[in-house]
């Protein structure tokens, strides 16, 4: 099983992210909704547009384009994602799934559907955290969080390499 290293303290928990989650408005709940279930980084996030999600009754896919914000001698060999998701009905159904669809949903073809930009996205992030947890956390501590709880469970370091959108296994120690 990979190790995915992330200091555990840092690590979101399912209740740490409901906490933030029940504070939010809307465009804040559809945010925590994209980077807990994606794990996408914040940039990725802003580029996300209607017609990178696909939505059956049962089933959601969300295409992301993968960015690196480093420099790479090589290019990127995988330009975007595509992560699907099951939309249980019921009491077993996913409120962030859920989040994100009906928000999705609603918006014109063509739309963007994060209205604000990164450094809007980490100062929500901070302040509600700071409001729900007590401190005060980064975007990018979902993303770490994802893919922790990912390795924990099985996930192969193949799958974590290609979820996160990394080039190299050297992302995700073995």
């Amino acid at each position: 099983m990979p190790v995915y290293k992330t200091e555990p303290s840092v690590l979101l928990y399912e209740e740490d992210v409901r906490k933030m989650f029940d504070l939010a408005n809307d465009q804040e709940a559809l945010a925590i909704a994209l980077l807990w279930q994606t794990g996408a980084r914040p940039g990725e996030l802003q580029l996300l547009k209607k017609e990178n999600f696909f939505i059956t009754e049962d089933k959601l896919e969300i295409t992301i384009k993968t960015l690196k914000l480093r420099k790479s001698v090589t290019k990127y060999q995988i330009s975007e994602r595509t992560l699907r998701f099951d939309r249980p009905k019921g009491l077993k159904s996913d409120v962030y799934i859920e989040t994100i669809t009906n928000y999705v949903k609603n918006l014109y073809p063509e739309a963007k559907v994060m209205m604000f930009g990164k450094r809007w996205l980490e100062y929500k992030i901070a302040k509600l955290s700071q409001k729900a947890l007590d401190k005060p956390l980064s975007p990018y501590h979902f993303r770490h969080s994802v893919m922790s709880w990912l390795a924990k469970n099985g996930a192969t370091a193949v799958e974590i390499k290609d979820f996160k959108g990394a080039k190299s296994l050297l992302s995700v120690d073995q």
